[in-house]
C-alpha cells in the first residue's frame, strides 16, 4: 500500500536517507499563514513587491507569516506585510489559498500549510526595513524590489507563487494592461 504523502517521494536528490526516515515520524502540524502580493501603479502598469531572504532559503518570496490567535487572515496579512515589508497597504481582493507541506528538521515536524494570500496595493515605492516594529522579522530579509510581472514569474522560487502572481495578472487586468 502506497501513503498518499510519502517522505521518501517528491525530495530533493541531496536529501540523506535518515532524514527521510526521521520525515516518515515527523510530528504532524497544521500551519495558516496570510501575505500580500503587493502591487504598486506607475504609470498605469503595476510593479510588484519581492523580498530577498537571506540564506540558507536566500530565495524571492512575498510577504507573509503565521495567523496569530485572535487575528483575521486579513489583519495577519496586513501585519506581515508590515513587519516584513516596512509598508502599508490596502487589500484589493482575496487570492486563492496556497497549499503545501514542508519539513522541519529540527523540530522533527511536518507541516501542511495554508497560505492565504490578498492582492494588495502600495501607494509608495518606498520599503524601509528600519519601521519594521518587529526586528525578527527584519532579520530574515536583506532587499525588497519593485518589478514587472514577468520579471517577477522569474524570480520567484516556486511554482505556486507564479500561479498566484497569474492571479494577481488577470484580477488586475480589466483595469490595467501588464506586460
Amino acid at each position: 500500500m502506497e501513503l498518499l504523502f510519502s517522505p521518501f517521494k517528491y525530495q530533493p536528490k541531496n536529501v540523506p536517507l535518515v532524514t527521510k526516515f526521521k520525515r516518515f515520524w515527523a510530528r504532524k502540524i497544521i500551519q495558516e499563514s496570510a501575505g500580500t502580493i503587493v502591487f504598486f501603479r506607475k504609470n498605469k502598469q503595476p510593479l510588484f513587491l519581492l523580498l530577498h531572504r537571506l540564506p540558507p532559503l536566500s530565495d524571492w518570496t512575498f510577504p507573509k507569516g503565521v495567523i496569530e490567535d485572535g487575528e483575521t487572515k486579513k489583519q495577519a496579512a496586513l501585519r506581515e506585510t508590515w513587519e516584513e515589508a516596512g509598508i502599508k497597504v490596502k487589500i484589493a481582493k482575496e487570492l486563492s489559498p496556497n497549499f503545501y507541506i514542508f519539513y522541519w528538521d529540527l523540530k522533527n515536524e511536518k507541516a501542511y500549510k495554508t497560505v492565504y494570500y490578498f492582492l494588495a496595493e502600495s501607494k509608495a515605492k518606498i520599503t524601509d526595513f528600519t519601521q519594521n516594529p518587529d526586528k525578527d522579522e527584519h532579520a530574515q530579509f536583506d532587499k525588497a524590489i519593485w518589478v514587472k510581472i514577468d520579471e517577477a514569474k522569474k524570480l520567484v522560487s516556486h511554482d505556486k507563487e507564479r500561479l498566484i502572481l497569474d492571479q494577481a495578472r488577470i484580477s488586475l487586468s480589466s483595469d490595467y494592461p501588464i506586460n
